[in-house]
């Protein structure tokens, strides 16, 4: 497998297991999400249920543990988590956003980027609006900006919208 193979696979083996544990977050722990000032508990209860998902299924593309640990701070940005090795390999940041939703000029958008360059991070989440029916969460890397809806009752993840940077006058809007 070549070496952008082996970072796609590890990305989506790391969204999955981050899809995992937001449905466990969910199912048991779902009042936490109605409550207002729910960032830092959220913050625990999704951590404490991706380490659970990583150490149950092992990662496939590693022999070291991937660790989870919350707010580490970093010049360009602070993610509310992040997996890593801790012996600086950073795999997955999320970031719980402090706006509803991110447009395409927002400048949390633009650090979290610059964040996953500098810092070589497989994968960036930031987790935006969490609604009655459904949590926002994107996915970000060079290439584009991914929207899914995170279904609360079904534990399912959507895409709802992809914006290429490439190529953004190409683009067909979802509604």
């Amino acid at each position: 497998m070549t070496e952008r193979g082996k970072h796609r696979a590890e990305s989506v083996y790391l969204f999955d297991a981050f899809s995992r544990a937001l449905a466990s977050v969910c199912k048991n722990d779902s009042e936490i999400l109605n409550m207002r000032a729910n960032k830092t508990a959220l913050c625990h209860c999704l951590a404490n249920a991706l380490s659970k998902e990583l150490h149950e299924q092992g990662s496939p593309f590693r022999e070291e543990a991937l660790h989870v640990d919350l707010s580490i701070r970093s010049r360009i940005l602070t993610p509310d988590i992040l997996v890593s090795d801790r012996a600086g390999t950073n795999r997955l940041a999320i970031l719980f956003s402090d706006d509803k939703y991110l447009s395409e000029t927002n400048k949390e958008k633009e650090k979290l980027r610059r964040y996953r360059r500098k810092n070589d991070v497989t994968l960036v989440l930031a987790f935006a609006t969490v609604k009655a029916d459904y949590i926002l969460v994107y996915a970000l890397d060079d290439e584009s900006t991914r929207y899914y809806h995170f279904d609360r009752e079904y534990g399912v993840m959507d895409l709802f919208k992809e914006i290429n940077l490439r190529a953004p006058e190409r683009q067909k809007t979802l509604f």
